[in-house]
């Protein structure tokens, strides 16, 4: 049964990160966050009985929802109303209709992916998904959603977070997910703004760790890391350290080996991290005799979006895969242990790296690998839609990458 409700903050121990941590409600399973940007809100929440008063009952997601407790739920998430009549329906609302596109008043809009598919995962399979493309009914609604994505992106690039041409690689990566050629450009930027030609989006980063490898690293939080004989090597006290190279967009992958041999070892990938010093980032950790996905929004508190399963021993591929429609997958040596996902609470963000240590033990990793080529989500995969739309591709600047 779905319940909206508070997250739990568990204070600094042993078993949590630097500072503490939030997390689900105890005899609960978080489904999706609907927390504003920056601040610890409300969540979806999946458990067999009622969480307390503090939580409103909601149903399973196929479930019909009565206009009385929609409208609960709509004043409790400061929000007018909701037209949709599952519970499911009226979520998917939530983050379409009444998504955040720059206010930070309400939960950030889940993007529009490849294909033009929008979709909300709410666990045990139970999905929500529709098409949303220029034409197609529903479309203005989650345009402004991604002109305002662009808008942030080209501030950034402005700024010197990215570099200068990164929002021409990220209009190039969406113009090509949508199937759409250059000429539409200018559905994807808002109208305030200059039109400006989109580039080829390809970007891929192998990092073994030997020789200079290092010096294309940044340490964004601690200091316990160091290149260990051709290998990346962590001390206890842990850092998060960040690969310099910005990738094409925020929907790509993030995969580092896990080499080391103590049991109680911290120690994963780092994806959609902000390339600054305040952090914002997503981070797989093989945390000890489990594994946990947190976020940090703002450089704020670590929130633990799930946790399950067992690590195997030495040598784990630890694998992050996130959609442009928010979908969060997370694997061990290929198998998914999480997801997908659905968490709009980072978007526009281009980097990717490592966590480590946060704990008792040191350890090592190896062969860090970034890639904004992901074929997943709803219109086939970039290879195909590039192979379909060869004049975009020319272009956008002579297939310069």
């Amino acid at each position: 049964m779905l319940q909206i409700g508070p997250w739990v903050f568990h204070a600094e121990s042993p078993d949590t990160m630097p500072g503490g941590e939030w997390r689900a409600p105890a005899g609960a399973r978080h489904v999706v966050d609907l927390s504003p940007r920056g601040q610890i809100g409300l969540g979806v929440w999946d458990a067999p009985t009622s969480l307390g008063s503090d939580y409103t009952q909601l149903g399973d997601p196929q479930a019909p929802i009565a206009r009385a407790r929609r409208n609960t739920v709509a004043s409790r998430l400061s929000v007018a109303g909701y037209d949709e009549t599952t519970v499911g329906g009226m979520l998917f609302e939530h983050f379409t209709r009444w998504g955040d596109t720059g206010s930070g008043l309400t939960v950030p809009m889940l993007g529009v992916g490849r294909g033009g598919v929008v979709r909300l995962h709410l666990g045990n399979g139970n999905l929500v998904e529709r098409r949303f493309l220029p034409g197609d009914a529903g479309w203005d609604v989650l345009q402004e959603g991604v002109r305002e994505q662009y808008r942030r992106v080209r501030q950034q690039a402005l700024d010197g977070t990215i570099p200068e041409d990164h929002h021409r690689k990220w209009l190039g990566h969406r113009l090509t997910i949508y199937g759409l050629t250059s000429r539409d450009r200018r559905a994807l930027v808002p109208e305030d703004l200059p039109d400006e030609t989109p580039m080829r989006p390809s970007t891929v980063v192998q990092e073994p760790f030997s020789g200079s490898s290092l010096a294309n690293m940044t340490v964004r939080e601690g200091s316990g890391y160091a290149e260990s004989g051709g290998a990346f090597g962590y001390t206890a006290s842990g850092a998060i350290v960040e690969h310099d190279t910005a990738l094409s967009s925020d929907g790509h992958s993030s995969q580092i080996k896990d080499t080391g041999s103590a049991s109680g070892r911290r120690f994963g990938p780092v994806y959609r991290s902000g390339g600054t010093a305040t952090v914002d980032l997503y981070m797989w950790l093989r945390f000890g005799t489990v594994f946990r996905w947190y976020k940090r929004v703002d450089g704020g508190s670590y929130e633990v979006i799930s946790e399950t399963g067992t690590p195997g021993s030495s040598g784990l591929v630890l694998r992050a895969e996130v959609t442009e429609a928010d979908e969060h997958t997370l694997k061990e040596d290929g198998v998914a242990i999480i997801g997908p996902t659905s968490d709009s609470s980072i978007q526009g963000h281009f980097h990717g790296g490592i966590g480590c240590g946060f704990g008792t033990e040191s350890g090592t990793g190896d062969d860090l690998e970034l890639d904004d080529g992901l074929g997943g989500g709803g219109g086939g995969s970039l290879l195909k839609l590039v192979a379909c739309d060869m004049e975009n591709m020319r272009d956008m600047g002579g297939m310069r990458g």
